[in-house]
């Protein structure tokens, strides 16, 4: 059946084709669509490319053919308008934003901005909370549990030991109140096993009872049994000697020290770079642990861009609710409960990558192409895997500003520390409309 049209609905659809052309919409490579899978470039890059090829239009005439009444005959093509009649974008390859005008909020045009600035790597700091009580001795996929776990932390962390510092506080500790001197000890025993070691003038091995019984202490990070922030390899070659407990005493889990203790370590050391909490535990805390006090610890490195990612070992199932709460005001939405111990290197590897950062080496960013209309102009940064759209205004400490010729834009205050110390993972500008949650304002500094 041949499809009959009038010369009116011809006529209309020559309309439609010219209001097309006409119209200012943005060009096909520079429009987005919210529904679409196809979006913009990240930050350096073009648009997201055609599929229709560099120049062809929807309709063209040799494709599109009409019945008027006396046999099929082409279309004849949309009349040429010329390059400055009342449309912004007079060339697809211009570069220009396209500014949409048609009264449709959710498909108008975005176009991404290339800019100069350069970015560089930020090496970034791990604190790793890790519970060495007795039920660490337990079998996890043929080895005890602690052996299991240190070996997936070590393999995680091998491939970026030039990138991180790291310390680690671990839970519980022998107690030292609990342990003699032996008198008969020569000088010079086994300095490599800190639990029977004694530094300083006199020192001598432990004389460690056969049994202590309970013991929730936990040592300070200066102890010789726990790891201060340093090099990678540092925490690598000491950490084999630590995941375990003395098998002479019975080891708790005291949480709320552990962490403790790991949140005097991070204030009392200064740390540039992204810094992130592991805790690593497998079973429900003792010891008088206050459950309130871990969580206020964990929401208080949250204020501070301090992640807490939390590990559940088997055994920690009855603590389900508390670990996935400490990950919740952590900032990492759920404890990890990994199937194995190949499964932990994996989840940890992304954690320890995530660490770190790319900052950038300038808080100006030179924009091409330039704005001509600059309230359009958006800047969207990713933070913990998620984008938003940031305001000019986020804050009295944290704002950004354009230039007055538009081809500039300044990151002041609080910002620009995070542009450089790597808080954000990516940064872009973006012309046009943007489909993005606004990015909260941080805390406000403090002045003491």
């Amino acid at each position: 059946m041949k499809f009959q049209a009038s010369s009116a609905s011809s006529a209309s659809l020559l309309l439609l084709l010219v209001a097309a052309c006409a119209g200012g919409d943005p060009p096909v490579s520079n429009r987005v669509n919210p529904n679409s899978s196809r979006t913009p470039a990240a930050m350096g890059g073009s648009g997201a490319p055609d599929p229709l090829g560099a120049n062809p239009s929807p309709l063209t005439p040799q494709d599109t053919k009409i019945d008027n009444g006396t046999g099929s005959a082409l279309l004849p093509p949309p009349p040429v308008i010329p390059p400055d009649a009342g449309t912004e974008c007079k060339d697809k390859k211009d570069g220009k934003f396209c500014e949409n005008k048609e009264p449709d909020p959710m498909d108008c045009g975005s176009l991404a901005v290339k800019t100069t600035t350069k970015t560089v790597t930020m090496p970034g700091n791990i604190m790793m909370v890790y519970d060495r009580s007795t039920s660490m001795e337990m079998d996890w996929g043929g080895m005890p549990r602690f052996q299991a776990a240190g070996s997936a932390i070590v393999a995680a962390l091998t491939p970026l030991k030039d990138l991180l510092t790291v310390a680690a506080e671990f839970f519980p500790s022998l107690d030292p109140k609990i342990a003699t001197g032996d008198p008969n000890c020569p000088m010079g025993c086994n300095v490599a096993d800190p639990f029977h070691w004694i530094p300083g003038p006199g020192a001598c091995c432990l004389n460690i009872a056969a049994s202590l019984g309970d013991t929730c202490y936990i040592s300070p990070i200066t102890a010789m049994d726990q790891i201060p922030f340093g090099p990678a390899m540092n925490f690598l070659n000491k950490a084999p000697m630590l995941w375990r407990f003395p098998a002479t005493a019975i080891g708790q889990t005291p949480l709320e020290g552990g962490v403790s203790e790991a949140a005097k370590a991070i204030a009392g050391t200064k740390l540039t770079g992204a810094t992130n909490v592991i805790i690593i535990t497998d079973g429900e805390p003792n010891c008088t642990t206050n459950t309130q006090n871990v969580i206020n610890q964990v929401a208080k490195w949250k204020m501070m861009n301090i992640n807490t990612y939390v590990v559940g070992l088997p055994g920690s199932q009855g603590a389900a609710d508390l670990l996935n709460q400490l990950a919740v005001m952590g900032g990492t939405m759920a404890y990890i409960d990994p199937m194995n111990a190949k499964d932990l290197e994996t989840r940890l590897s992304a954690v320890l990558m995530s660490t770190v950062r790319q900052g950038f080496d300038s808080c100006t960013f030179k924009l091409d192409p330039k704005t001509e209309v600059p309230e359009k102009l958006h800047l969207l940064v990713t933070q913990n895997g998620m984008e938003a759209d940031v305001k000019r205004d986020l804050s009295k400490d944290a704002h950004w500003a354009i230039n007055a010729a538009g081809d500039s834009v300044e990151l002041q205050g609080q910002l620009c520390d995070f542009a450089k110390n790597g808080t954000f993972e990516s940064l872009r500008f973006v012309y046009g409309c943007v489909v993005a949650p606004p990015l909260p304002p941080p805390p406000p500094i403090m002045i003491n």
